[in-house]
């Protein structure tokens, strides 16, 4: 059924170490796994290895759908689930749509590999937060500044006791004064909020804390970005500087000017993600306005999308009743 379809170098293997040797020997595109296999594990748990080693979309075709056998199934996060008796129609949809999001979820992968790389190699303290206030994601030099690294960091909240916040000097810090708060209530970015932690090790930190919502498209708030910056040095200097003379507060304006550099990086993360969309709608924009048949196929020669000029020049009522079709198909 699979060659009538088009698909190339197709195997079968009856028993799960079969199955891993010839996926170890040779990584399919691919792997159609029934639940029921020879061997000393079914396919349930041969797709959980698969998925341990190896970026593989499976797809279950099986005669089992009784709903436990379901739910074991899907912790696996497959990539399509077929009942037999299988029907060609079905199957093929399965497996075009299979590879078509398993390449969307390469993709995704690879941005957000390179923003993490961004946000890792940049000499700004990057803090993310969900909400509810859970630290979501943290780099290293955040970890270095809140005194654990970016790993620990994500077991807390920012307003967890750990931290025994208090004011600069010492007092109990209201609750709604936390720049997290203030961020979320009013929906606006917030600069240079003082306020104290304390190390595992005991050590009082002075941090100035800079943050902004991150809106999802609804208009919503869907994480806060925050950057801090450890000024315990600056802060007790500042305490000098007010009892010292003119030339001492032009110092203290060139510490002002490195905190706003340390924003100023940080927008430009911000910025880096926005036209990473940007360009994503343009290229979209860009394909289905220019006078030029634009078209695009899979490794097997099958058409997977094209603009609405070729379409229209092919007599199909939409780009979208392309998909799947061969030249033979259009001619």
């Amino acid at each position: 059924m699979l060659r009538k379809m088009g698909f190339k170098n197709t195997r079968e293997a009856a028993s799960t170490e079969e199955a891993m040797a010839a996926i170890e020997a040779s990584p399919p595109d691919m792997v159609l796994m029934d639940i029921v296999l020879d061997g000393n594990v079914d396919g349930i748990e041969l797709a959980r290895s698969i998925g341990r080693t190896h970026d593989i979309p499976v797809i279950f075709v099986t005669a089992h759908s009784d709903e436990k056998t379901v739910r074991r199934a899907v912790k696996t996060v497959p990539y399509g689930f077929i009942v037999k008796p299988v029907k060609a129609n079905d199957l093929y949809s399965a497996i075009v749509t299979a590879f078509h999001k398993h390449e969307v979820e390469k993709n995704l992968t690879r941005e957000r590999d390179l923003m993490r790389g961004i946000a890792e190699t940049s000499p700004a303290s990057i803090i993310v937060l969900d909400t509810e206030g859970a630290i979501i994601f943290a780099n290293t030099r955040a970890g270095e500044i809140m005194g654990t690294g970016g790993d620990k960091l994500t077991t807390r909240h920012y307003n967890s006791p750990e931290w025994r916040i208090t004011d600069v000097d010492g007092n109990p810090f209201p609750e709604e004064r936390l720049p997290f708060n203030l961020i979320m209530k009013s929906g606006k970015p917030v600069w240079k909020v003082r306020h104290a932690i304390h190390h595992p090790d005991g050590a009082r930190i002075i941090l100035s804390v800079n943050g902004a919502p991150l809106f999802h498209n609804g208009g919503t708030i869907e994480r806060v970005v925050m950057s801090v910056e450890d000024i315990t040095e600056r802060f007790q200097m500042e305490s000098i500087i007010s009892r010292q003379t003119q030339d001492l507060k032009n110092q203290n304006e060139k510490l002002t000017i490195i905190n706003e550099a340390l924003l100023e990086a940080q927008n430009e993360l911000l910025e880096v993600n926005r036209q990473l969309q940007n360009n994503r709608d343009m290229l979209h924009t860009v394909i289905n306005t220019i006078p030029v048949r634009v078209f695009w196929k899979d490794r097997n020669l099958k058409y997977i999308g094209c603009n609405g000029l070729f379409a229209a020049d092919a007599g199909l009522e939409s780009p979208e009743a392309i998909v799947g079709k061969t030249d033979s198909e259009l001619s």
